[in-house]
Order: C-alpha cells, then structure tokens, then sequence
C-alpha cells in the first residue's frame, strides 16, 4: 500500500469516529486532509464531495468555509476551470484573506492570460513572503513569474526566476516544487534546442513523481518529453509517451491534461497525414479550451487547425482560423503564435501577389526561424531557380541555435525542388 493510500485510510477511520462524536469542526478538519489526498490521487470527484461535505458542516465557521471553497478551488484548477476556480478563490479569500488564497488567484490571471495582473500579484505575494522569510512561498512565486515570463517568449527572464525559485526549493527540500522547477527547465531548454539539457531535466521530474505518487506530475512530464520528440520528427517516440500520458490524464479524469495531450496527438497525426483523426483530436480539444476560456492553450491548437484546413484545401476555413487565433495572440502577447499564424494567413490567400505583400511585410525584425520559414513560402508563393537558390542559400546561412527540424526538412524540400526536371524547365510551381 503506498502512503497516499494509508492516508486516505487513516482519515476514513478518523471520519467514522468523528461521526459518531459529532463535532463539526474537526469533520471539517478532516474532510479538509482526506480531500487533499483524493485531490493528489487524482480523485476528484471524491475530492468535490469532501469539499461539499465541509460547506455543509462550517456555516458558522468563516475559517473552515473559506478553507472548503479553497479545495474547491484547487480541484477547478487542476482540472483546468480557471474562471470557476478564480470565483472560489475570491471566496475564501472574503472570508479569511490569506496570503495563500492571493497566490492562487495570481495564478488563476496566469492560466487565463492576464499576465499583467498575474506578474503584479506574484511580485506582491513574494514581497510579503520575503519579508517573512517563507521560502516556499517566495519559491512559489519565482516559480509562477518564469511560467509569466515564459508564455511571454522572455526566456532569459523565465531561467532568472527558475534559479531563484531553485535555491529556495533545495533549502528545504521541497520536492514538489523541485519536480515542476525541472519541468519547466526541461521546457525553456528545448525551446533553446537544449535537447540533452532539457531530458536531463525532465528525466529527474519523472524520477521525483514517481518518489511522490504525483500521477499529474507524471502526466505532465511525459506530454513535455512527447514534445521534445514530436519537434525532432520522431513521431513514433513522441506518440508513445503521449500516448502513455494520455492513459493518466483519463485515468485521473483531467479534461484540461486530457485535452493538451491530444493536441499534441493532433499534431503528430497531422504531420504523419492522418488527417480525419487529427481533425478529431483537434476539433475536440478547442471546444473545451473555448468552454473553459483558456486563451493560451485555445490558441495553440487553432493554429494547428488552421494548418489543417490548408491541407485539406479549404483555405476560407484557414483563413478565418489564422485571423482568430492572430487576435487571441495578441490579447495575451503570444508573437511567436502571432508570427505563424501571419504565414498562415497568407498561404491562404487566393491572391498570390496579396500572399507575396504580407509575407514581404513579415519579414523586417523577424527572429531566425519565422523568418525562414517566411523566405520559404516565399519561394513557394513565387517560384524560379534564382530566387530559390538564394532562398536555399540564406536558410543555411542562419545564425545558432541550431534550426528546429522542420526547417532542415524544408531545406531539404527546396533542395529537391532544385533537381527535380519539369516541362519549362523553372523546377516546381505552384502554391502548396
């Protein structure tokens, strides 16, 4: 029997006592502990029923109620209701306004893209905790600040926090702030095209929620390393660890880990042409981003509907798509999501020459990579051998981090494009 069992064990014994002695508080007490342990095990909807349990029993009592509406809270927010978590929070806050309810309201703004208001109550939160001295509170805050500053592409700034929120976490052993700090290194370090740091990093978060009996940490981790997998091409690797993050997230009844994992699935079936399923995973994971209002994740799987839509040669639908997942990226200062989706757009275009303008106007500041890729369907838009030989000749030529695969493959694309014989003799033609 593990120890997250041997809890949930101890605190129904204690509940048959307390029943019998009919104390109110100390119900509360302990539907409060036996919740939290559901809530690890991913129970939830046992977890809600204890929670339940408590409103029902602590009318008189503003500490024990605030403190239901809290666990209340942290269920909507593991599940991913970001909105109904915000107004649970609120209320316990009025009924006993502790600084830990003020975290979890900054980061309930955090999961709905209000990075303004999430980063000012952070800086807040970890004012107080540094005046305190409370370090895990202060490592909490470093924390949440480099997942701020991470959405917002300032990965120097999110690397910043994560070392601060580590020394805090070390000094006292903090292991579950520890797995989601290796986590989060795993994600800034492939972004970097970091490949062996950022495994290192998520190898040791495996390690540590498997020591915790933590199946979301679990979950989580393994749909990071599908992602490292899934951005070097290989798909069959990426879809075994999905897939095995996948069975956790519906194991433990998470729509919202759900929904990440098959968007991901949705992109390998994208890119390895099973279109139908990959329309399936799609369609269902941005119906319940849109339902929970989560701007972030919305936003990352419209982009890859849109790409969709391309394919299946239903470019209107792209279109659209590309122009409302450009408005949600600029409500929640997503460039990188923004930048993508501007090459969408003009891939959709039936006017070529309105394509060749927009993707002309992209490429001023662009960063490396979009700018690559924006050359590329240049090239593709307009294509002679002259231009696509200095196309082929500026991708190669660009500056490190090394390029993600895709552009690689692309250059390969144009590579072919060059040898390949046609009747006027100018290489291939024609949009893609």
């Amino acid at each position: 029997m593990g120890r997250w069992e041997e809890a949930r064990d101890c605190y129904l014994r204690c509940l048959a006592w307390l029943e019998i002695a009919s104390d109110p508080k100390d119900l509360c007490s302990c539907l409060y502990s036996l919740g939290r342990v559901q809530r690890l095990k991913g129970d939830y909807a046992s977890a809600r029923q204890s929670a339940e349990k408590m409103l029902g029993l602590s009318e008189y009592n503003p500490a024990e109620r605030a403190r239901a509406y809290e666990l209340l809270a942290v269920i909507e927010t593991q599940l991913g209701r970001y909105p109904a978590a915000l107004d649970y929070y609120r209320q316990a806050a009025a009924l006993a306004p502790e600084e830990s309810n003020q975290l979890q309201i900054a980061y309930c703004y955090l999961e709905t893209g209000d990075y303004l208001q999430a980063e000012t109550q952070f800086k807040a939160v970890l004012s107080s905790a540094k005046a305190r001295g409370d370090p895990l509170k202060a490592g909490a805050c470093f924390l949440n600040l480099a997942i701020a500053r991470y959405r917002q592409r300032d990965l120097e700034e999110a690397l910043d926090y994560l070392n601060q929120a580590r020394g805090l976490f070390h000094s006292i052993k903090h292991l579950q702030g520890l797995r989601m700090l290796h986590n989060y290194y795993g994600i800034i370090f492939s972004e970097r095209g970091m490949t062996d740091q950022a495994l290192e990093h998520y190898h040791l978060s495996l390690k540590i929620s498997r020591q915790l009996g933590d199946l979301m940490g679990l979950a989580e981790t393994l749909n990071n390393l599908g992602n490292i997998y899934l951005e070097q091409g290989q798909y069959s690797s990426a879809e075994k660890y999905l897939d095995e993050a996948l069975i956790l997230c519906r194991r433990m009844e998470h729509p919202e880990g759900t929904h990440v994992v098959s968007t991901n699935l949705g992109i390998i079936c994208l890119r390895t042409g099973r279109l139908p399923q990959a329309e399936e995973y799609l369609e269902d994971s941005i119906a319940f981003f849109r339902r929970e209002e989560n701007k972030y994740l919305l936003s990352q799987a419209l982009r890859q509907l849109a790409e969709l839509r391309l394919l299946q040669e239903r470019p209107r639908e792209a279109e659209r798509l590309a122009n409302e997942t450009i408005d949600l990226a600029r409500q929640i200062s997503l460039s990188e999501v923004e930048f993508a989706c501007q090459i969408l757009r003009a891939r959709s275009l039936a006017d070529t020459g309105q394509a060749l303008s927009l993707l002309s106007s992209l490429l001023p500041g662009a960063d490396p990579e979009p700018s690559a890729e924006i050359r590329y369907w240049i090239q593709q838009l307009a294509p002679s051998r002259e231009n696509c030989l200095a196309a082929l000749e500026s991708l190669e030529s660009l500056p490190p981090p090394p390029l993600p695969r895709k552009i690689d493959n692309r250059i390969e694309e144009l590579k072919r494009w060059l040898n390949s014989p046609s009747p006027s003799g100018q290489g291939g033609s024609g949009k893609t």
